[in-house]
């Protein structure tokens, strides 16, 4: 292994090491599954006339503009040339929503990032237990409803420079268990016997981005209902802004309104799973992390980029 031997001359020369294990994401196994991926939330829409039953099939979740700022779109087939890949295949339904809209701001453009759709609060409610199938069946009353299907999919988002063990997508850094099995995976090919070698004393992730939407933490629903003493699904459809996170919007600098309003407290829902987000990132990927390595004897960094 040439980097055993580069650790051998730097142990002879008194040097020591840091290795880089990675840039942009923490990457998972090549095998992980879907649901031990990061997450993030799409959503779909659709409009309907009340007063009636409604049977129409489930909003499929809409591209989102953050796979063509990636290049997604002119992507070719070979892994080296993608940095996210949209997989509605394997998207979670979370949530449907009816709501009357107050103002109906959608446009066709997916350029247009401020085309906010109001909702009147009062009319939102969930109509999960209307699904059948693939299809939305539900006893409408009278009015012109806005449905929302509210999705989590896997980001999609590839290792750079890619592993030599294969295709490698982000998993789910909030999942401190996951996170602890995965970094074995990262160092295999610098362990022999358990042993890593001594000139060897730190790791470091590059460049740590996020290249889709809000993150999905609907597995720890109840937590954030703890912590912050509300129930977040009534305002789910609040937190929907693209990009959230994105070091390509950033760059970019593109105008953004979230595309669904409810209330004058949406910010402070929006400020509230900012921080519940953070606090799960520190606890779950960066403490599990640091205590792995310690155990090692190795110290690590991460820089983030575009936060």
């Amino acid at each position: 292994n040439y980097l055993h031997a580069i650790a051998r001359q730097a142990e002879k020369s008194a040097f020591s090491l840091e290795l880089n294990m990675g840039s942009g994401i923490f990457p998972g196994d090549p095998n992980l599954p879907d649901s031990l991926k990061l997450q993030h939330l799409v959503f779909g829409e659709a409009h309907i006339l009340g007063g009636k039953e409604i049977r129409i099939p489930i909003p499929e979740p809409n591209l989102p503009l953050a796979y063509y700022l990636s290049g997604w779109h002119e992507a070719s087939q070979e892994i080296e040339q993608r940095q996210l890949r949209f997989e509605p295949e394997a998207a979670h339904l979370l949530s449907i929503y009816a709501a009357k809209p107050i103002h109906e701001g959608r446009t066709t453009p997916m350029w247009d990032l401020v085309d906010q759709t109001s909702l009147m609060q009062d009319s939102i409610f969930l109509i999960d237990y209307s699904i059948q199938g693939e299809e939305l069946v539900w006893e409408a009353p009278p009015g012109y409803w806005k449905i929302i299907s509210i999705y989590e999919v896997p980001l999609g988002q590839q290792s750079m420079p890619y592993h030599q063990f294969g295709d490698q997508e982000a998993l789910n850094w909030f999942d401190s268990t996951l996170v602890a099995q995965n970094l074995p995976i990262l160092l295999r090919q610098f362990i022999v016997d358990s042993v890593i070698p001594e000139a060897i004393r730190g790791i470091h992730f590059s460049s740590f981005f996020n290249h889709g939407n809000t993150f999905s933490l609907h597995k720890i629903r109840s937590q954030f209902q703890a912590e912050k003493a509300y129930d977040l699904w009534p305002w789910f459809p609040s937190i929907l802004v693209p990009g959230q996170n994105n070091i390509s919007f950033h760059l970019t600098q593109l105008e953004r309104t979230p595309p669904f309003m409810i209330s004058p407290q949406d910010e402070q829902i929006r400020e509230d799973y900012q921080s519940f987000l953070s606090h799960h990132f520190l606890e779950q990927m960066i403490q599990s992390s640091d205590k792995w390595a310690n155990k090692y004897g190795l110290g690590q960094r991460l820089f983030p980029v575009g936060w």
